[in-house]
């Protein structure tokens, strides 16, 4: 806990709207007590003598003040902050693809039905009203988010709201002087730096082995998405996603961020897939300054 809370940069003590204040740590332990397991507030009061109220409290304000002072890291690509190189070499190593430095999806975190607006964040191919977020899953581990999104938008658009183009043409050059791209699934139009599978019909047994070889891989992402929700079981829990009534893209933000900095302590599958090192816990410190220096 004491290693987190110098990367998330947080005050020392919060202060409620009844002006009662809370210490950074015991906000931290209550939130990540709250996303780790889908509790009831009433079963985490006994646990910190607290009322329910005063946790849910605890909660929404630290998790808000953590993806606001966070959400530039989870979006950030810069070269000061990742090596494309290595990221590129890592995923060569296991599939055909040159310059790919990670796997582009867009996940869909279904949530309670809303009593209002609910044509808006209903998704038709999942069949659920939800909440949909642009997943970067690089080659380090290490997620790249951008969203939240209403639930009904498709894939090809948050892609375009999310600006993630724009940074990956900010990216320098590999070595033999081409962009670095990535690789996502069907619903993404062929662009400059995002590759998609060939057609199904018509194709050349070349192609199919490309598809089959990129298809291994990035089956094998969908376990780094997975972690979040196996960590952090309760942005999983559908029932208690409730729009207006929880910070719910703070909710997972955070989830993906605290995933992140587990990954950097432990690892993740992507390490062992693609053979790749994670980096270190310091990689936030510098991420950090990347994004002031970009202010």
């Amino acid at each position: 806990m004491t290693l987190i809370l110098p990367l998330l940069r947080c005050p020392d003590h919060y202060e409620l709207e009844n002006k009662s204040k809370v210490t950074a740590l015991e906000a931290l332990v209550i939130s990540l007590c709250r996303l780790r397991y889908p509790n009831r507030l009433c079963d985490l009061v006994e646990v910190f003598g607290r009322s329910s109220s005063m946790l849910s409290r605890i909660s929404n304000i630290f998790l808000k003040d953590v993806q606001e002072r966070s959400c530039n890291i989870l979006q950030l690509l810069s070269s000061e902050y990742i090596d494309c190189s290595e990221l590129a070499n890592a995923v060569r190593r296991a599939t055909p693809l040159a310059n790919c430095i990670g796997f582009l999806d867009g996940t869909v975190r279904p949530i309670a039905r809303p009593s209002n607006d609910q044509e808006a964040v209903y998704n038709g191919h999942k069949r659920t009203h939800a909440l949909k977020y642009q997943s970067l899953m690089l080659a380090n581990g290490i997620i790249i988010i951008d969203g939240p999104f209403e639930g009904r938008r498709h894939d090809s658009f948050l892609l375009r709201e999310s600006g993630l183009m724009q940074r990956l043409r900010e990216l320098p050059l590999s070595h033999d002087g081409s962009r670095y791209l990535v690789y996502g699934d069907p619903a993404y139009a062929l662009q400059q730096q995002v590759i998609c599978p060939y057609p199904t019909v018509n194709i050349t047994q070349e192609q199919q082995l490309f598809n089959e070889n990129m298809s291994k891989v990035r089956q094998s992402v969908e376990y780094g998405f997975g972690k979040v929700l196996q960590n952090f079981s309760f942005v999983d829990y559908k029932k208690n996603q409730k729009l207006f009534l929880q910070a719910l893209g703070p909710q997972y933000l955070c989830a993906v961020l605290f995933t992140n900095i587990h990954t950097c302590m432990y690892g993740s599958t992507m390490n062992t897939l693609l053979k790749s090192q994670s980096p270190s816990v310091n990689m936030y410190q510098i991420g950090r300054a990347s994004c002031r220096e970009r202010v």
